[in-house]
């Protein structure tokens, strides 16, 4: 690759402080490590483009790796949607790097910045150059956490305050609704009331595990209180799934086990015991965010699910043409042909979902079909929250 079109970029701010808390040479080799750590991270995010070899920036503590974005020929690939998936992944990689390399006090509130950034047309000559202005530019990644924040972050874990909404999933094309997602929230008018500050925070005081639990043990313990019929979908990390004991409280008849990140292929076999076990127990397995590339196909196939979840760029490009509308069912044959039911997320008009019943998807959710709603409105919660955990989990 001789010309990339995008940098992906991770630069560690607030340098000056960290200076002064640990001295210069500590934190020049603690850069040092989280360089080699970021490299290894970047080549498996960018393995599926065509991409240069990481480098330091002239800028302290900044790194970047040049990448030209392929689409495996796919008309469904927005190289958009792809750069922004890019820049979640290594925001997300990025702050565990720097929690592992300057521990959980000090990394859980490092300051930095990480995008992978469309070049122009017009490739810079000084990248270097054209970087420092972009990142300087641009807004920090990084929540301001109010002191609190920690204190109602344990609470929630705890105790009681997490909110659980239920969005429906329907049959295709009855609309029967089937099932339902659920979905965690912090406490109303809390500074972690939405689901990114919730999780953010959770991220960033190295509490995502004990967070995910918690989240998905509140919710599991409404599954029997479901209208009759309906099966619960669970949002749950590899590291939560392959927690001690997590299987054993949560897998059973009526719930649905949801993966929520890609599995690297070299470590899909390494879980093929702990999918067996969940299945074993009663549960179902679904795959997020699938046929976007990733090498989606093959992790079907090793993982088999019981359900795939198109990811929302097929969604919103369902309706857009022929040719859009030919290689979603050809995705759907395949899926289904490996043994997956596919739902469809993230449906928010008529003409998408009559064209993803065209091209053969029985399961969907989204805004066409209902929004999420508190868990009250669907299960009776006459009994607390904490009295329904302890009866369900005695």
């Amino acid at each position: 690759m001789d010309t990339p079109t995008h940098l992906l970029v991770f630069q560690v701010q607030d340098l000056d402080r960290l200076n002064n808390l640990f001295g210069a040479a500590a934190v020049k080799a603690a850069l040092a490590d989280a360089g080699s750590a970021m490299d290894t991270q970047a080549a498996r995010l960018l393995g599926r483009h065509h991409a240069l070899p990481l480098r330091p920036s002239a800028q302290p503590g900044c790194w970047w790796r040049g990448f030209a974005m392929i689409g495996d020929g796919s008309a469904l690939i927005d190289t958009v949607e792809q750069a922004e998936a890019i820049t979640a992944a290594i925001r997300a990689t990025g702050h565990k790097i720097l929690l592992e390399v300057f521990g959980g006090a000090t990394g859980g509130r490092m300051a930095f910045f990480a995008a992978a950034l469309a070049l122009p047309a017009s490739v810079p000559t000084d990248l270097d150059d054209w970087l420092r202005h972009e990142v300087g530019s641009a807004a920090t990644h990084r929540a301001d956490l109010a002191p609190d924040q920690h204190t109602i972050l344990r609470t929630l874990i705890t105790g009681e305050g997490l909110r659980t909404l239920l969005q429906p999933i329907v049959a295709l094309p009855s609309g029967h609704v089937v099932g339902y997602e659920a979905l965690s929230r912090g406490p109303l008018g809390s500074p972690l009331e939405t689901a990114d500050a919730l999780f953010g925070a959770g991220e960033r005081f190295n509490l995502t595990l004990e967070l995910e639990l918690a989240c998905a043990r509140q919710a599991a313990a409404l599954a029997p209180r479901l209208p009759e019929g309906r099966w619960l979908t669970l949002n749950l990390g590899l590291d939560s799934l392959a927690a001690p004991g997590v299987l054993e409280s949560l897998a059973r008849p009526g719930i649905v086990l949801e993966i929520t990140e890609h599995l690297p292929l070299d470590q899909a076999e390494d879980f093929a015991a702990l999918f067996g076990r969940a299945r074993a127990l009663g549960a179902r397995l679904a795959l997020d965010d699938t046929g976007c590339g990733f090498a989606d196909a093959e992790a079907v196939r090793i993982i088999r699910p019981d359900i795939v979840k198109l990811c929302i760029t097929i969604i919103r490009n369902a309706n857009r043409s022929p040719a859009h509308l030919a290689e979603i069912a050809n995705s759907v044959a395949e899926f289904q042909a490996m043994g997956a039911e596919v739902l469809a997320e993230g449906v928010e008009t008529a003409e998408q979902s009559a064209a993803l019943i065209e091209a053969g998807a029985t399961l969907a959710q989204g805004w066409h079909f209902g929004r999420p709603v508190p868990a009250e409105k669907i299960v009776d919660l006459r009994q607390t929250v904490r009295e329904i955990i302890e009866a369900a989990f005695d």
